[in-house]
């Protein structure tokens, strides 16, 4: 039963798309039978629509209907030319046999003979190729040049005959396009009729019939029959006096010769024949057995120097070692563009017994072979070869020994550091320079006494600079980094001279660890050693972390020696500058200090530079006073502004008030323009809170920022020992307000935390405007008020909550998502209906 009913589905299926068939093909009819008289600027729509549905068909038997359709409506007599056009259009689609006689009636009309020839060509029947060599006996002359172009494009054998007989026609346009059409059909036949027209006394069949047969030939060699084709192109070659000729005929005879090819390319770059030697250079690159190319390096010598460097540049291309012992003869040739060719080509062949031959070209001291042979020397591959330009350390001699130096640093040679020392014994200062600075990139902390015992013992040497960078380069490796001096350290009483403990000192100084700042410490002590104290006083002045604060502010505050006391001043100032680990409150404390210290008003300048880098109230009040002082006013004013520009978030009413005083001081225009610039910044931006202490970057190994948006982290869980840092407001005068964490912590795929507190006189409703990139959690006295994890770019006042501000203050806690690109937030507090809200204060600290 089951069967019985699929049988009936199947049945009516069929029967369905019959029927679907049959709609289209009638449709398609109608609308070919409304269009015959179409022309060109009437509506297109039914040859539209009838394309659609040619395109859509899929059925082979509704295609053969359709065929018939457009067969029989071509032969209408009120056809229009255009609309005969349209038919060939899609009969080069759909033609088969079926319509290859409707098509054929078009060549009576020479207006439509191209576009019989176009439906033709593409036809896969038989029958269209014979209607073509047919219509060639009853087309008009004019027109017999597209019917040959047909039967050349179909690469018609059946036409063959036919074609031969017209390309000695006297219309130039049949007897070209016939040639033409031979070498597009390419077989044998076509060859042997291409070799009879050559021999043609027609100059111009001659040179038409030349081309033709080089693509011929190339048919030919590409469907197996390299023997007939290598016959053309040795006739070719031998007898055409056209150089694009011969050149093609040399590609063809190299490509279809076999092992002779390699002879024949030699005697052609042996010989005289110039214009040849471009077209055998390149043919080079077809030779596909390897050992051919042995032959050609051997033959390299005999060849005219003009040839030589592109075919040694060729052969160097293919990795070819037998041009190795060819190359190291020619590097000494008279001309210099073999002798570039072939210090280049020892770089990509050459192995260690090239190394003694490039050094001897660096030596000389000629550009641009030393450069070239520096290259090539650095390309050279194998520990064999790192070997032998160890040995070649010891036996040259400058200049060529710098510059062994520098390749064995580029190469990484290790194994060079036991003749790297030797070398620092050298009495030439740039070779001791350039051997220490070697090793500091090459050597290992293993070897730090070494070449610390080789420091010890050097007395005012121009290397002296080099020979310390290079052992806190070695000390940097060490992996405890609280340590890294004690091995330097060790060697101070086997340092006999002035000069030898200064370099010791300077490099514990280079090394900045635990150790040399409380060695460096004692040495500040020693007042009876001003040579030592004054050296370790500069090195702890230019320390990289804020750990030297306390030893620079000793030094500051209790030495009696100015210059020292400069020193110290200016390296405690820049480190409080850049503290990380100090908060802001103890930052403000030793500004306080090295004012109460200071003595003349450079030092004063010097403070007052730092100070204006400190976003807090207290440091603007450290600052104010000094504009009364006329010796400091500028720099003061200066700092003042800073001060101001970062904490007016916080207290805009202070800092206008300081800002006025500023102006009030009428110091100069540039002072003057830029307290007006912030002043207008204030009445712009004064809802928004520029004041803020972050703490991060926080990430998670493997969580991105949507995963890390739901991880807590210590600030979250209100932890003490999370250290929070000042950050300044933004640097774009059109929204100082944005706060840029990017900038501060850089990174991606991670969060930070931002913090400040506001001071409300009153309990009040309030509303907090949020923008962030990317996504924001806020929480207000430490409840979540605001959560939205997204990626997305800064928008300000994009979020709206209504909060309610507490009496007194307020703490205010946001987690800042970081995707990519941008990182950044802005925030601001407002009435619920969008106006100012007076009176707000904000602080980093509840006071």
């Amino acid at each position: 039963m089951k069967t019985k009913q699929f049988l009936i589905i199947f049945v009516a299926s069929i029967i369905i798309v019959f029927q679907i068939c049959a709609q289209n093909v009638a449709e398609i009819e109608k609308l070919l039978n409304e269009s015959v008289n179409y022309s060109y600027g009437k509506n297109r729509q039914n040859l539209n629509t009838i394309e659609e549905l040619i395109r859509k068909t899929q059925n082979n038997s509704e295609r053969r209907q359709i065929e018939q359709v457009l067969a029989k409506v071509l032969l209408n007599e009120k056809a229009t030319i255009e609309f005969k056009e349209f038919i060939c259009r899609q009969l080069w689609y759909l033609g088969t046999s079926q319509s290859v006689n409707a098509v054929s009636t078009l060549f009576t009309n020479e207006n439509t003979v191209g576009w019989a020839c176009y439906a033709l060509t593409r036809n896969p029947s038989k029958d269209a190729e014979v209607a073509l060599v047919n219509a060639l006996k009853i087309v008009s002359l004019s027109s017999r040049p597209a019917v040959i172009a047909a039967l050349g494009q179909r690469r018609s054998e059946l036409a063959v005959d036919e074609l031969y007989k017209l390309c000695n026609e006297n219309d130039n346009r049949i007897s070209d396009a016939a040639i033409k059409a031979l070498d597009q059909i390419g077989n044998e036949q076509c060859a042997t009729y291409l070799l009879k027209l050559y021999e043609s006394n027609n100059s111009r069949i001659k040179e038409k019939s030349s081309y033709a047969l080089i693509a011929c030939a190339n048919s030919l060699s590409k469907s197996g029959k390299q023997s007939f084709a290598l016959d053309i192109y040795n006739k070719l070659f031998a007898t055409s006096s056209e150089l694009s000729i011969r050149e093609a005929s040399l590609r063809g005879i190299v490509e279809n010769s076999g092992a002779k090819a390699t002879d024949f390319l030699v005697k052609i770059l042996k010989s005289n024949e110039a214009n040849l030697y471009t077209a055998a250079i390149g043919a080079i690159n077809l030779l596909k057995e390897k050992q051919v190319f042995k032959k050609i390096a051997d033959s390299l010598g005999d060849f005219p120097q003009t040839v030589q460097p592109p075919v040694i540049n060729m052969l160097a291309e293919k990795k070819e070692k037998g041009l190795l012992a060819v190359a190291k003869k020619l590097v000494d040739s008279q001309n210099q563009e073999i002798r570039i060719a072939s210090i280049k080509a020892l770089g990509t062949i050459g192995d260690e017994s090239v190394v003694g031959i490039l050094t001897k070209v660096i030596s000389k001291n000629v550009q641009p072979e030393k450069n070239l042979a520096i290259n090539s020397l650095k390309m050279l591959q194998g520990t064999k070869v790192d070997n032998e330009i160890v040995s070649h350390l010891r036996k040259a001699s400058p200049p060529a020994l710098l510059d062994l130096i520098n390749i064995a640093v580029d190469r990484n040679i290790t194994a060079s550091i036991p003749e790297l020392l030797k070398i620092c014994a050298s009495k030439e200062p740039d070779i001791k320079k350039k051997a220490f600075s070697a090793i500091g990139q090459l050597g290992e902390p293993s070897i730090i006494k070494d070449v610390v015992s080789i420091v010890i013992k050097m007395e005012n040497d121009a290397a002296q600079d080099k020979a310390v960078a290079a052992v806190v380069s070695l000390a940097e490796k060490i992996k405890d980094t609280k340590t890294r001096s004690s091995v330097v350290l060790d060697q101070w009483e086997n340092a006999k001279t002035d000069s030898a403990k200064a370099s010791l000192l300077r490099i514990a100084g280079g090394i900045g660890d635990e150790t040399a700042l409380q060695f460096l410490s004692k040495i500040v002590q020693q007042d009876d050693q001003p040579k030592f104290q004054e050296i370790a006083i500069r090195e702890l002045a230019q320390w990289q972390d804020e750990s030297a604060i306390p030893v620079l502010k000793g030094i500051y505050q209790k030495t009696k020696n100015q210059t020292y006391r400069t020193l110290a001043l200016r390296g405690y100032v820049r480190l409080l500058s850049s503290a990380t680990k100090l908060n802001t409150e103890d930052i403000i404390k030793h500004y306080e200090q090295s004012l109460n210290y200071s003595q003349t008003p450079d030092e004063k300048k010097q403070i007052l530079a730092g100070l204006g880098n400190v976003p807090d109230e207290k440091a603007l009040a450290l600052a104010l006073p000094l504009i009364e002082d006329n010796s400091v006013k500028s720099e003061a004013a200066q700092s003042i502004l800073q001060i101001s520009a970062s904490i007016y978030g916080s207290n805009p009413n202070l800092a206008k008030t300081a800002i006025n005083k500023v102006l009030a001081s009428n110091i100069d225009e540039n002072l003057t323009k830029q307290a007006k610039i912030i002043l207008k910044q204030i009445e712009a931006n004064i809802a928004y809170i520029t004041l803020w202490e972050v703490a991060g970057p926080y990430f998670k190994e493997g969580n991105n920022y949507d995963a890390l948006f739901n991880i807590v982290f210590p600030p979250e869980e209100g932890k003490t020992e999370v250290n929070w840092r000042p950050i300044p407001a933004g640097t774009n005068p059109k929204q100082p307000y944005i706060i840029d964490l990017l900038k501060f912590f850089g990174g991606e795929q991670r969060v930070a935390y931002a913090r400040t507190y506001i001071y409300s006189p009153t309990d009040q409703n309030a509303r907090l405007e949020l923008g962030s990139d990317d996504g924001a959690k806020v929480w207000l006295n430490g409840e979540l008020v605001h959560s939205i994890n997204a990626a997305r770019p800064i928008t300000p006042d994009s979020d709206k909550v209504n909060i309610k501000l507490k009496k007194g203050w307020n703490s205010l806690l946001l987690k800042i998502t970081q995707n990519n690109l941008g990182w950044e937030f802005c925030v601001k507090i407002v009435k619920q209906d969008g106006a100012p809200l007076e009176n707000l204060r904000y602080a980093t600290k509840p006071n």
